[in-house]
């Protein structure tokens, strides 16, 4: 419920839905938020009081079809009031608490949260990523009606997610114990700020470990792209000056390395489509129970054909013209992202200025 807060203030509302799905008791989808919630709330009044009201929104039908949250903000006079809407899901039903998606225009909500949460796993990637996904949460109803909001998830061991596994006892007591933390500090955090005018220009931001949630104006993104380019000009310059790299062989060992690449992602798949036949129970699955062991095969087996590929082409390209060429690949790639979708530009940028460095 909203508690009567001092003066026209606007509301922040945490949300959860308690429905599950029939294949599976929904421990983690999404009984876990709904625990998180009420024992936010319990210790919200057992401090001292807020300046802002707080709306918790218990949903259902968010299964069926986000039937309770789009009837909320079409019908309840509370919707008006939100100025903040906090979303927490399961994916999965362990690992971090990830905040996968944001309003439109959201570099003040950003800066708050690193700010509330300095070591909060969040990434511009997967906000960018989301959009373009059709997927939805009840957050897409207040998204659709323009009220600003950060969107959390665990998605780690999603093979149980919807399934009879989604128990209680498979549920990660520490990633429950992560989510109530960082909802009950986002609760006093926004709790006792203005949630009036929230929009801003959109930020790119990544977890850095060690270092916290970097984050920076989307209006950086083609400055810092231009200065990489430059750098990678005169790092460029240097190493054909010092003759160890031919302009000529740099711009063949694109394609080339971009070949390699492409034969390596259908070699994993073949080899994927292999393991698929020996197990048809993945196909069921999805996300088989033992994917980690996979993954790791899998960057094993690229790292190990492409020093092969390597090897092979030595006579054509010195070790540092194929590594240009990579180079340069990834310029293009920083260069498309920052026009497309520059909330994935940091996936190139900063790790080419590292290597260029």
């Amino acid at each position: 419920g909203a508690g009567a807060g001092p003066g026209p203030r606007k509301a922040l509302l945490l949300m959860a839905h308690y429905d599950s799905v029939p294949t599976g008791p929904g421990a983690a989808d999404n009984g876990a938020s709904v625990a998180a919630i009420m024992e936010a709330l319990r210790a919200v009044k057992a401090g001292t009081p807020l300046q802002n009201d707080v709306i918790a929104l218990f949903t259902d039908g968010e299964e069926a079809g986000l039937l309770g949250s789009d009837l909320f903000v079409s019908s309840h006079p509370w919707a008006k009031e939100a100025g903040l809407v906090l979303n927490f899901e399961y994916r999965g039903n362990s690992g971090p608490v990830l905040m996968f998606e944001t309003s439109k225009g959201n570099g003040k909500l950003i800066s708050a949260l690193a700010q509330a949460v300095p070591h909060q796993v969040a990434s511009s990637m997967l906000y960018e990523m989301y959009k373009v996904m059709p997927n939805d949460t009840d957050m897409s109803s207040f998204r659709r009606s323009g009220v600003p909001g950060m969107n959390f998830a665990a998605i780690e061991s999603p093979v149980a997610y919807h399934l009879q596994i989604d128990s209680i006892d498979n549920l990660d007591q520490r990633t429950l114990q992560q989510q109530g933390d960082t909802m009950l500090t986002l609760t006093r955090h926004f709790g006792n700020g203005s949630l009036h005018d929230l929009k801003s220009s959109d930020s790119v931001y990544f977890e850095l470990p060690g270092v916290g949630l970097v984050h920076y104006t989307v209006t950086a993104v083609m400055p810092l792209t231009l200065f990489i380019a430059a750098v990678l000009c005169a790092v460029a310059v240097m190493g054909i000056k010092a003759g160890a790299i031919r302009p000529g062989r740099i711009l063949l060992a694109v394609p080339v390395f971009l070949v390699m690449a492409i034969l390596l992602a259908i070699g994993c798949q073949l080899v994927w489509i292999g393991a698929s036949m020996l197990h048809p129970e993945y196909a069921v699955l999805g996300d088989p129970y033992n994917s980690q062991w996979y993954l790791l095969a899998f960057v094993a087996l690229v790292i190990g054909v492409y020093i092969a590929m390597k090897a092979g082409v030595a006579r054509w390209f010195r070790p540092l013209e194929l590594g240009f060429g990579a180079l340069v690949l990834w310029q293009l790639l920083l260069v498309v992202t920052s026009f497309a979708m520059p909330g994935v530009s940091f996936m190139f940028g900063w790790p080419l200025l590292a290597m260029l460095a």
